[in-house]
């Protein structure tokens, strides 16, 4: 898929520029509501309770360390802004949700580490790893890439968005318990999909892409727990545990047959090799590799627990490599918002040359650890985990 992309936007007759900018934004907006979306059918609150501190030590120190250590290395091969190279290492921080949670649910069907909540604690952790790169990403590179507002409010924007992405993915939750008005699948799917995608485009619109990713979430999670409760109240038909597994294999089938072509297919047209500044690739994939180890060896040290044995430690760690997601979906950002804002800078040229090198290095971390790191999560889950007795119906049970 991603190779189509590239295909396509480097064969001569400019096959894709005949296609809005604004069309790749919005596609991949939608791409990445829908597998927050599914992540949030596939949560449950008690297993988020239950696996609660192992999650987040996984979500925050692995990627927070990488996201410092890649703007470091950033800085000195390409010669960035700081506060950019911070926005590109908080893309590179960001695993890969489209790859990890299907793998996880995989291993847990199996009953590979089920005994000790491993494939929930990653799908666990790997959503809000992804909602830590999105709102990071966010706030360094407005404050990189200047668009009239203050840093103070840069800043303070990341706050606000997870803010407004709970209150609307709670609002349009609460709202969807009501089964005796969403008294159908059909209705049901329309309705929590129609959600998280307004949600999403609404928040995208005003540069608020993590509340948009966190409200897809949350409108899945909340939801899941209404329909399971039989809440709210009276406007209820009463507790239901099957509506939430009607929608996620449905949005299984839209991810798997329209989202995920879609999203590396639009990361692939972005960039074009001719026009690539000289030692970009050699220097993009000396940052992504040595990131990834860095990241590896932090994962397997802080998740030493006396829960866990160091191939435990060290499936964490693999499993904590798949990278794709999240990096198809913000890499052409700064490109697109330096063409939009700094067209007058004098320095413009240098910027789209940094544009240039941020997107490569994502499209890199993609080709090199979305292939290699999946396969990694199979071939090492049979021999690193215990397998359960009895099979678990699902990470978390679909509510």
């Amino acid at each position: 898929m991603l190779g189509t992309g590239l295909l396509l936007a480097n064969v001569p007759g400019g096959v894709v520029a005949a296609f809005p900018a604004k069309w790749g934004v919005q596609m991949r907006a939608a791409a990445l509501a829908t597998i927050f979306l599914r992540c949030g059918l596939e949560l449950e609150f008690k297993t988020m309770s239950l696996y609660k501190w192992p999650a987040l030590r996984l979500a925050f120190l692995p990627g927070i360390a990488e996201a410092l250590f890649d703007a470091g290395v950033a800085v000195g091969v390409f010669g960035m802004p700081f506060p950019l190279a911070l926005s590109l290492g908080f893309i590179l921080k960001a695993v890969g949700p489209g790859l990890v949670v299907p793998a996880m649910f995989q291993l847990q069907k199996q009953g590979l580490g089920a005994n000790k909540g491993i494939p929930s604690t990653v799908v666990i952790a790997a959503s809000f790893d992804d909602i830590i790169a999105i709102t990071g990403f966010s706030i360094f590179v407005n404050i990189a890439i200047a668009t009239g507002d203050s840093a103070a409010w840069q800043i303070a924007s990341g706050p606000l968005q997870v803010l407004f992405g709970i209150a609307g993915g709670v609002i349009a939750g609460v709202a969807l318990g009501c089964t005796r008005v969403f008294n159908n699948k059909y209705k049901r799917l329309i309705g929590i999909y129609g959600a998280a995608l307004l949600i999403m485009f609404f928040l995208e619109h005003y540069d608020m892409l993590s509340g948009g990713a966190l409200g897809s979430l949350t409108v899945g999670l909340v939801t899941c727990y209404m329909w399971e409760h039989g809440k709210p109240g009276r406007l209820s038909q009463g507790p239901a545990h099957g509506y939430s597994a009607d929608i996620e294999r449905v949005a299984a089938v839209v991810w798997n047959w329209v989202m995920e072509p879609i999203l590396f297919a639009t990361i692939g047209t972005s960039i074009v090799f001719a026009e690539l500044p000289q030692g970009t690739i050699a220097k993009s994939v000396l940052v992504v590799c040595t990131g990834l180890v860095l990241r590896t060896i932090i994962t397997f040290f802080i998740m030493g627990h006396k829960r866990y044995t160091w191939k435990e430690q060290l499936f964490y760690a693999v499993a904590w490599t798949p990278k794709a997601t999240v990096q198809a979906s913000l890499s052409a950002v700064p490109l697109s918002l330096i063409n939009r804002n700094l067209v007058n800078d004098p320095d413009y040229e240098q910027w789209v040359k940094w544009g240039s090198d941020l997107l490569a290095t994502g499209i890199f971390a993609i080709i090199i650890c979305a292939t290699l790191g999946t396969l990694c999560v199979f071939w090492f889950a049979p021999l690193l985990l215990e397998k359960s007795v009895s099979a678990s119906c699902g990470v978390a049970c679909s509510c």
